[in-house]
């Protein structure tokens, strides 16, 4: 395969145009191009903070622990629902 084409397969390569076009995709549909997860993880750190400072209560999900359930599960075979009832 000529060394131009192979560079292209890179999975970094691939990596930045997935990237790339998402982000292109997102903004001819009118929509932020930026993913929302971090931001809402952000805001949901934040509310915790606010809760604790004052004292109060919230359903606490320990989030790893919860994704290491779920991946135990994919292996597993059984079904891929995660219980978020902790």
């Amino acid at each position: 395969m000529p060394p131009s084409l192979t560079s292209l397969l890179d999975p970094s390569h691939r990596l930045e145009t997935s990237l790339m076009l998402n982000s292109s995709i997102l903004v001819s549909q009118g929509q932020d191009p930026e993913p929302k997860l971090p931001k809402l993880m952000g805001v949901l750190n934040w509310g915790e903070g606010v809760l604790a400072e004052k004292g109060g209560e919230w359903p606490k999900w320990d989030l790893r622990e919860i994704l290491l359930q779920s991946n135990a599960k994919d292996k597993e075979g059984d079904s891929k629902e995660v219980d978020m009832c902790l």
